[in-house]
């Protein structure tokens, strides 16, 4: 839960409050109300304008208000602020409405307003709305996003927005993973929605991770499905669930470590301990995938940024799960781009965490939030499965939580493992338009514009990616090499310094430093870094893509020389490789219609290094003596160079409008401050829009002494 300290006055009627109401009979009415009920501690306004000068110079824990949409300051101008200055970020607001305002119900949720309620003006109704959010306050645990969330679900429901309900509580989830409360809720908002499967599924879910709620689920299931609730797995949901092949637990602090290997003995799941990431590592190298890790986010040698970056490498499926001593900005960036399933605060507590886990399971093998959903088509294509990818898109294409924006994003990501460079950048475009996750949206369009060739655009994308997500060591290493392609040589050594200063010995620095040194001609300082390397693949696919460009534009020497240097750097343990890079120079030597030298060349590819490759080259052997014996020349179709890329005005000003939205400074993490940066409004409001964008000045003033005179400062 997220107590928060002003919800807890609220209760406690200690709360420094401000009432901001134009309306001289319903401000008294308001104000006298709070008073009989217990609040001492009492600011009045009657606009905005002025009650900004209270909110500057005093601590003001609670604000009751009005829209006020008439006058020049409103209370969106005040929520606004909430979002930029710490001194107001806990504040709450409950605010009054008349009925014609209930359009504004989204837009108050979506920037963080804390309760609103109709105004009727009689003593009695105003002093009942307040006992029940007293209420409301005491069962949620004074939790503001939940009370937030309470009030802005009996608005969708209200107005049968039965998927806006969903995509409410799915985002909850990732806030509070496998909460069974949220559990019920979203299955109802499912049912009610026409969503049986889902709402099926969802049901399961809940009691396998809370059977004491089978009794809920039973009602909703008479209410929508007959009565039939099947279980989601046969036998004890406690026991080893999904089958759970390991778990290992990283440098975890004492009562985590303690908790969480009770835990799994509960679940009788085999669990490895390791004291250091560097022992972590060193098992990951050879053991089979774990399951799901946990691990602690503190410093014990390698720090977690780098520790995380290299296990995702070794482990892609593994589900990851976080124990935080304090995370910032940059942190939950890297973990969203590292498809962390579940960030957890410490203390544990071991019902909790089983609940926690058994979710996250639940969610890896059988996907209902949009996040695992795309989590999986991205591990598709990380693993070749292209067609796996378009079935989980078509999935995701019917989840009411994905937006336009997540739908182009894993479409650009498909149409670049297609090859279709082009396409990918404008989908990644989009992406971001239709507020697809910005840094992934970038990054994407940062890989399309690399094969595309345009270098100068990739080193922007990623560059304003690295700028959101700033602990990235595989995009600094990316951004080096656009920055080698244009020349710029000092720059691009600058970055991998930088991304030294998180991993000095990271692979991902390693290989870039290989591509550079044998393209280079730096024959054996390039042979002894990828004897360094497990794996190789990715640097001769780098080294043949940039051989192949050379071809294309008829710079035949460099290419040839550029193959001769992979081939002599390429170490003995890596040796199925050399037949890789002779295979492309004898298709090389082809192309300039010199039979004799790709004849010789493609003899070298040999069964032993590569079979696949062998017999490729065999095929071409043949049809090389056959072409002597006719008296032909076998010559290959040379490439045509694709024309230069050239990034359209519109796309370039949907780029720029997209990077100012995304940039807009904000104080509050998700999670902070209700149901920001929770959910959205589904329509626009000009009075909105225009308020946020025209935030009045403000500078957090307090009470002290001045040659005994009282001032603010």
């Amino acid at each position: 839960m997220n107590v928060n300290i002003n919800a807890e006055k609220i209760i406690d009627k200690s709360a420094i409050t401000l009432v901001v109401e134009a309306n001289v009979n319903l401000r008294t009415m308001i104000t006298n109300n709070l008073k009989s009920l217990g609040f001492e501690n009492l600011h009045v306004s009657n606009d905005f304008a002025t009650a900004m000068g209270i909110l500057e110079s005093e601590n003001i824990d609670w604000v009751v208000s009005s829209l006020q949409t008439e006058s020049k300051t409103n209370v969106y101008h005040a929520l606004g602020l909430c979002t930029k200055h710490d001194s107001l970020k806990n504040t709450l607001f409950t605010v009054f409405l008349n009925e014609p305002d209930k359009k504004h119900i989204p837009h108050l949720a979506a920037n963080g307003a804390f309760s609103w309620f109709n105004i009727r003006t009689t003593d009695e109704y105003i002093r009942s709305i307040f006992n029940e959010l007293f209420e409301l306050i005491e069962s949620k645990k004074a939790d503001p996003v939940l009370i937030a969330a309470f009030f802005y679900q009996s608005y969708l429901f209200d107005q049968g927005k039965y998927n806006e309900g969903i995509y409410l509580y799915q985002n909850l989830l990732n806030i509070y993973p496998g909460d069974p409360e949220i559990l019920l809720a979203t299955a109802e908002a499912q049912l009610l929605a026409g969503q049986k499967k889902d709402g099926t599924l969802t049901l399961q879910q809940l009691t396998t991770l809370s059977p004491s709620h089978q009794g809920d689920a039973q009602k909703l299931a008479d209410q929508f499905l007959g009565g039939k609730l099947p279980s989601l797995a046969s036998g004890s949901s406690k026991q080893n669930p999904f089958g759970i092949r390991e778990a290992v637990l990283v440098r975890l602090d004492a009562h985590s470590h303690s908790v969480e290997e009770e835990a799994f003995k509960e679940l009788q799941v085999p669990y490895q301990v390791m004291t250091t990431s560097e022992d972590a590592l060193i098992y990951l190298r050879d053991a089979q995938e774990p399951t799901i890790m946990f691990h602690g986010w503190w410093q014990d040698g390698i720090n977690a940024a780098a520790f995380l970056q290299e296990f995702r490498d070794l482990c892609p499926h593994t589900v990851l799960t976080t124990v935080f001593g304090g995370l910032d900005q940059a942190d939950y960036a890297l973990l969203d781009e590292l498809n962390s399933a579940m960030v957890i605060k410490p203390p544990l507590d071991r019902q909790k965490l089983i609940e926690k886990t058994i979710w996250a399971i639940q969610q890896d093998r059988r996907p209902l939030e949009k996040k695992f959903l795309m989590n999986r088509i991205f591990q598709a294509l990380e693993d070749e499965n292209i067609d796996l990818a378009i079935k989980f898109k078509e999935d995701l294409e019917q989840n009411a939580l994905a937006n336009q924006g997540d739908i182009y994003l894993v479409t650009a990501e498909i149409l670049l493992k297609q090859d279709k460079a082009g396409d990918a950048v404008e989908c990644g475009i989009n992406a971001l338009k239709y507020n697809g996750d910005p840094v992934a949206s970038l990054n994407v369009m940062g890989k399309a514009f690399m094969k595309l060739g345009a270098f100068d655009k990739a080193f922007q994308s990623f560059d304003q990616a690295q700028e959101l997500s700033p602990l990235s060591i595989k995009r600094l290493c990316v951004m080096a090499e656009a920055q080698f392609e244009m020349g710029q040589t000092n720059e691009a050594n600058e970055l991998l310094d930088e991304a030294r200063g998180i991993r000095e010995d990271s692979l991902d620095i390693l290989e870039t430093d290989a591509k550079q040194k044998i393209a280079d001609g730096d024959i054996e300082i390039g042979k002894d870094l990828l004897s360094k390397l497990g794996s190789i693949k990715d640097i001769i696919a780098y080294l043949n893509n940039k051989a192949v460009t050379l071809a294309i534009e008829k710079k035949f020497d460099e290419a040839i020389k550029l193959y001769q240097q992979a081939y002599d750097s390429i170490p003995d343990e890596h040796v199925k490789f050399k037949s890789t890079i002779n295979f492309n120079l004898g298709l090389l030597f082809l192309r300039t219609g010199d039979m004799d030298r790709a004849e010789t060349t493609l003899r070298l590819c040999t069964p032993q290094e590569n079979r696949k490759i062998a017999e490729k080259a065999s095929k071409i052997i043949a049809s090389i003596e056959e072409a002597r014996t006719k008296s032909k020349i076998l010559k290959m179709k040379e490439k045509e160079a694709p024309p230069p890329f050239k990034l359209s005005d519109d796309s370039a000003k949907k780029i720029r409008r997209s990077m100012r939205i995304v940039k807009s400074e904000t104080i509050i993490t998700k999670g902070e401050r209700c149901l920001f940066l929770i959910v959205s409004a589904d329509s626009q409001l000009k009075l909105v829009t225009e308020s946020l964008a025209s935030l009045p000045a403000f500078k957090t003033k307090r009470e002290t002494t001045l040659q005994d005179k009282k001032v603010w400062v």
